[in-house]
């Protein structure tokens, strides 16, 4: 019997791989999702030492960014996005980490197809690059701060209006989807979204996109190990003088900005462990999503492997000691598309 259901298994396996050689490239790309899908600091990276000119305008880009004195969106650069990236130049990226820091971007902006216009290998990239005859419309609906009611009541609403007039169907031949760190990211534990709506949330969502546009497919990327933010970068210097003063830690920065409590200052042993159970109640409940729509809605609908279990390092993390530079959003591209349906 158990080698009647492995064999079983492993023909769906291969039939899958076939069907993906044989499967058209996406002629458009959606992405729903927070700050992280938005690209938002992606640019900059964690170095221990800077000069002080540098060391000035970073710690005041940072204290305005966080005192709301800067729109966020401002240093969103979906350009750097893991899923739609679309690239950005050396030359634009030089000009945007120049002193004073320029938080002016031109979103709009287009470049050249090469592996140095790609500091991130987005998910759009490997499929552009599989396939340069073929044209990708393309739009990023993320917006930083939403948790999963927005990505249902608004980014929804946006790709569908969006996909109608361009595209003139209902949502975009692929679409990702990543969202939850903001329904972890509330002052309080009992602020944080319930397993249960969490998965609801994500239910309707993914199966309206499922519902309504026959041709689309969903790629769902679940929750990164988030918690072990606070394990591993707390004694992490952002900030280190050559003659050892001003030394910034992100522990001191979670404290300074009281960004994101549930997640960075977490007080003892159960609340961190009341963060990690959360987590995967959510990663559980994305399983339980995507299998339940697959009864439905076949392959038409996948989950990210391997990438629930990745824990967060320095050198995936931007100077807010939160979201993802280049590498952190290399790291979610690539296991994407080693997931996606065009991958051989």
């Amino acid at each position: 019997m158990i080698f009647k259901f492995s064999f079983i298994f492993v023909f769906f396996l291969s039939f899958n791989h076939v069907f993906a050689q044989r499967l058209e490239a996406p002629r458009s790309m959606g992405a729903i999702g927070d700050s992280i899908t938005a690209g938002t600091l992606a640019l900059f990276e964690i170095k221990k030492k800077r000069t002080w000119p540098e060391y000035r305008q970073y710690r005041n880009m940072i204290r305005q960014y966080f005192r709301n004195k800067l729109d966020i969106h401002s240093f969103s650069y979906a350009g750097l996005s893991w899923s739609t990236g679309y690239g950005m130049s050396p030359e634009d990226i030089y000009e945007k980490q120049k002193l004073p820091l320029s938080s002016k971007l031109n979103q709009e902006a287009f470049f050249e197809f090469n592996d140095e216009n790609f500091p991130v290998k987005s998910l759009y990239y490997h499929l552009k690059k599989n396939n340069m005859k073929r044209d990708i419309q393309f739009k990023n609906v993320a917006v930083p701060g939403d948790d999963t009611h927005g990505m249902l009541t608004e980014q929804l609403v946006d790709l569908n209006k969006w996909s109608q007039e361009q595209l003139g169907q209902a949502y975009p031949d692929l679409v990702t989807f990543l969202g939850g760190a903001n329904d972890l990211c509330k002052r309080s534990y009992d602020k944080m979204t319930s397993a249960r709506e969490y998965r609801r949330q994500v239910y309707v969502t993914l199966e309206s996109i499922l519902k309504k546009s026959p041709k689309s497919r969903v790629l769902v990327m679940p929750l990164m190990r988030i918690d072990s933010l606070t394990k591993n970068l707390k004694s992490e210097k952002i900030f280190k003088m050559k003659k050892d003063r001003d030394i910034l830690t992100c522990k001191n920065m979670w404290k300074i900005t009281q960004y994101c409590p549930t997640i960075t200052r977490s007080k003892n042993l159960v609340e961190e462990l009341r963060l990690g159970a959360r987590i995967e109640q959510y990663n559980l409940a994305l399983k339980w999503v995507v299998l339940s729509l697959r009864a439905h809605y076949s392959d038409r609908i996948r989950l990210v492997r391997n990438a629930e279990n990745q824990t967060i390092k320095a050198e995936d993390i931007s100077i807010d000691c939160f979201h993802p530079n280049v590498n952190g959003q290399n790291r979610l591209a690539q296991a994407a598309w080693k997931s996606s349906w065009w991958h051989k």
